[in-house]
């Protein structure tokens, strides 16, 4: 599920932090008021998008959101969904800004395969624990492609056995099966990485986090699909990262013969 929350800054424009994403992160979840659903190394189960804005100036450390944009939650429950709904307003990141709409997106035609877009200010986190040091590595396509597209596929399988214990009448309703956590480790998902990203670097807390925008490919089956388009792709999700729209080419223009 997904929410489109149209915004207009009170002052007429937003300046935003380009380190934003905690703090995006943040504010989504005071207003769910999800406190105390997860454990700390739970999979989240939703997302949250960058701002989406037509006018945007981008400065050496800010972001100036020029007139209206909006962002967009995405859940794969609908638990807090009057939380969100019952705003009037919110605060921007020191931005007061009038919740002026709220929309549901309609879902798309989930298939077996789809690609996925990061837009704009967004991001993918990808990380994997060394075993001897227990410490984690920042994974990115480039250079490392194995790991990344490894760590995305690992990531997908805990998040759909989060929800199936979050959720297990949702799980079987997408899945069809009556079991859907044993369902899914006969499934195959398979992600193809790009060959080229850009790199954001934000900050959480203390600790600066790398992520990565590109095309993201994906094999699943469709309730898996569903997972990425409600919950995101990626680990930190939570904290504004992972969200990702599903990527449709431009179509080239006719060119008649006469």
């Amino acid at each position: 599920m997904r929410l489109r929350l149209y915004l207009y800054p009170k002052e007429g424009a937003a300046t935003l932090p380009k380190k934003f994403h905690h703090g995006l992160g943040s504010l989504i979840q005071s207003l769910a008021n999800r406190a105390g659903r997860h454990l700390d190394s739970d999979p989240r189960l939703f997302c949250v998008s960058p701002p989406l804005w037509k006018e945007v100036e981008t400065l050496n450390d800010t972001i100036r959101l020029k007139d209206g944009g909006s962002i967009i939650w995405g859940s794969a429950g609908t638990e807090r969904l009057d939380r969100i709904c019952n705003n009037r307003e919110m605060d921007l990141l020191g931005n007061l800004c009038q919740i002026v709409r709220i929309e549901f997106i309609e879902e798309p035609l989930f298939q077996s395969t789809m690609v996925w877009r990061v837009p704009l200010f967004g991001g993918v986190v990808t990380t994997q624990k060394n075993k001897g040091t227990k410490k984690k590595l920042e994974l990115t396509p480039v250079p490392f492609p194995n790991e990344t597209r490894a760590a995305l596929e690992n990531n997908l399988r805990s998040k759909w056995l989060q929800f199936c214990r979050d959720f297990p009448k949702r799980a079987v309703l997408w899945s069809g099966e009556e079991n859907p956590s044993v369902w899914i480790e006969g499934q195959r998902i398979e992600v193809t990485v790009p060959n080229k990203n850009l790199i954001t670097i934000s900050r959480v807390h203390q600790s600066e986090i790398k992520a990565w925008r590109g095309r993201i490919s994906v094999t699943a089956p469709p309730a898996i699909q569903r997972l990425i388009w409600a919950a995101g792709l990626g680990q930190k999700t939570g904290c504004g990262f992972g969200f990702v729209e599903l990527y449709r080419p431009k179509r080239e223009p006719k060119v008649e013969v006469c």
